[in-house]
């Protein structure tokens, strides 16, 4: 457990090195995989999903025996998805599995996909969760139908291996399309190593082709910069510059630089690196539909208790099915402060809403294995006192340097064995 404090009106001022982007990185370290030449990533995350996916991917490369070879990918489930696809069109058998939540999110939907183009996958347990027995092969292409609206991750993992089919291949998509910004960011990935794609209205289609080799920069990764904008906008003063990122960017959690106007934090782009300053607050409720940056949803949560700013929450379906139920796991600990979420009549859609139950005089959140539960609510400290984090060390998963980071805020960190 982690005990945070602040000191009253402190003046948050530094530069920071924010990890890159684990959403990039893991489709690169598919993308290299599949390519004939070895490509020249730079700058890679340091996340616990990336080593998990780049040691798995390392093991099949390795693998020299006839036996079913087992990989565990623990609660990383982008690495989960994508080398479910990856592995149906390797030679070999394989046992792909992970902790406990990893076998309780659905894979079913994209295991029947790969199963249409002739994918040779089983399940070892309960049917459509892991661990699955996958015996790779070459797969052929057909037009697929898949719902947009569980996991953009389902059409990813298709997208990335649907070049090395027979032939091009058309996935149509069904359904309100659940965080697009990542689906174009595939695309744009594999358009960088070569592969030509068109998404029109909600048909995709891949051009049959082979991965080129080519070198790829890897920006800082947007939603871990979200935390440090929300630091900025609980304080009363103060200026980060975070390094690595760029107004082209093709993550589409950039859209926080917009979302945190009026919340008065101002980005001021500038070369290879942004400013964030202290401006004004000029907002009195908060509406947004977070369809397409379902990981900010989190963040503008706690904020807006931070703020005491009430708001409607939108396109939040996905968060289900997380590394926890966010949806859930936020109300709850919310609770703690005086608010709580609240589904509307329209199934999805959220007002959040103060309960008139007094703050509690020890306030420890829960992380529920989930680093960007712990990445949320941790800037809380900057309005209320007494806040401890429980298993900190959750942030690993995407961003390791985290506590550290927050530490050159002026945030005080203190380990429960110390007090």
């Amino acid at each position: 457990m982690l005990r945070i404090s602040v000191e009253k009106n402190v003046v948050i001022q530094t530069i920071l090195d924010i990890p890159s982007s684990k959403s990039i990185s893991n489709r690169a370290l598919i993308i290299q995989a599949l390519c004939t030449e070895k490509n020249a990533l730079e700058n890679p995350s340091i996340s616990d999903d990336t080593k998990v996916l780049k040691s798995a991917l390392e093991q099949i490369k390795n693998k020299n025996s006839t036996q079913a070879l087992t990989i565990n990918i623990g609660l990383a489930g982008t690495a989960f998805r994508f080398l479910t696809a990856f592995l149906a069109t390797q030679n070999g058998k394989f046992i792909l599995t992970g902790a406990k939540r990893i076998q309780e999110r659905p894979i079913k939907p994209l295991v029947e996909a790969l199963q249409k183009l002739g994918a040779d996958i089983s399940y070892l347990n309960n049917e459509g969760f892991a661990p699955l027995l996958i015996k790779g092969k070459k797969l052929k292409a057909k037009t697929l139908e898949i719902d947009a609206d569980i996991s953009s991750q389902f059409i990813t993992a298709l997208l990335l291996i649907s070049p090395s089919l027979n032939q091009d291949f058309v996935l149509k998509l069904n359904n309100k399309i659940s965080s697009k910004p990542y689906i174009d960011m595939t695309l744009s990935l594999m358009k960088n190593f070569g592969i030509n794609s068109s998404f029109i209205k909600n048909n995709i289609t891949i051009s049959k082709g082979n991965y080129v080799s080519n070198t790829l920069f890897i920006e800082a990764d947007w939603s871990s910069a979200s935390y440090f904008y929300e630091c900025l906008a609980l304080a009363n003063e103060g200026e980060i510059i975070l390094k690595n990122y760029s107004k082209k960017s093709i993550q589409g959690d950039s859209k926080l630089a917009e979302l945190f106007i009026p919340f008065g934090v101002e980005t001021m782009f500038k070369e290879n690196m942004i400013r964030l300053v202290k401006k004004k607050l000029n907002i009195s409720f908060f509406e947004y539909d977070f369809s397409n940056e379902p990981d900010l949803a989190q963040t503008f949560i706690a904020l807006c208790c931070g703020l005491n700013i009430k708001g409607t929450f939108s396109g939040l379906e996905t968060l289900k099915i997380k590394e926890t139920n966010r949806i859930s796991a936020m109300n709850n600990e919310i609770q703690k402060i005086g608010f709580e979420l609240i589904e509307t009549e329209k199934k999805g859609i959220y007002t959040l809403q103060k309960t008139g139950n007094k703050v509690e005089k020890e306030i420890v959140f829960k992380t529920y294995k989930d680093h960007r539960m712990a990445m949320s609510l941790a800037p809380l400290a900057l309005k209320f006192e007494n806040i401890s984090i429980e298993n900190p060390e959750v942030v690993s998963k995407s961003n390791p340097l985290f506590w550290e980071q927050m530490e050159s805020l002026g945030f005080n960190l203190i380990t429960k064995n110390t007090f």
